[in-house]
């Protein structure tokens, strides 16, 4: 437990406002609490009625909000993996969109102990789940005849919110790390309203 809360491996050099900033990330701290919006207004919306998979995804963004939170503000790598982990989550929950939450909490068990056994290899893991993800994104468009204005919104979005991480990690013109919490935040929100659609 002590090592979870030590700094993590890549303090002062992950991202841009660490680096120019000698690992202080206070932008990109606070603006992890973009990921509670999304939350709010899946539950609050006008036309569809929360549900149990809404109240999770509620929860589950609101989880990542603190968990990214305490990962910039602290850089230990506790924050690490639960800023990891909720992402995850937040993906196999609209993976399992129309199982039952206990069928879900089961693949959420196995992704836990996934990250714990392989550490070293939880970055393949969340490359494999992302890639799953969308793969499983495009066959149910296909399958549901919903290849529509919202799914290229969707994929043009995410094209966009990727590219500001990988600038971010490698680039110190303009540190938009905080700008990836704001993109991803309305991402997981359309594919609320998009997945609404389906199911």
């Amino acid at each position: 437990m002590d090592d979870l809360l030590n700094k993590h491996i890549c303090f002062k050099y992950c991202f841009c406002e660490g680096r120019t900033g000698n690992g202080i990330e206070l932008i990109n701290a606070y603006s992890s609490f973009f990921y509670i919006l999304p939350a709010i207004l899946m539950l609050l919306h006008p036309t569809y009625k929360p549900n149990t998979h809404t109240y999770w995804l509620s929860f589950l963004l609101i989880s990542l909000a603190i968990s990214s939170f305490y990962f910039h503000y602290y850089m230990h790598i506790l924050g690490s993996y639960c800023d990891n982990l909720s992402i995850l989550l937040i993906l196999v929950s609209f993976i399992f969109y129309r199982y039952s939450i206990i069928n879900t909490i089961f693949i959420y068990i196995a992704i836990f102990i996934c990250l714990y056994l392989l550490k070293q290899l939880n970055v393949l893991l969340t490359i494999f789940v992302i890639v799953y993800f969308v793969y499983y994104f495009y066959k149910t468009a296909k399958k549901h005849h919903k290849i529509n204005r919202l799914f290229y919104e969707i994929n043009l979005l995410f094209i966009v919110s990727v590219c500001v991480w990988i600038y971010d990690y490698n680039f110190d013109y303009i540190c938009v790390h905080w700008l990836w919490h704001i993109l991803t935040a309305i991402l997981f929100y359309l594919l609320y309203i998009w997945f609404q659609t389906i199911h």
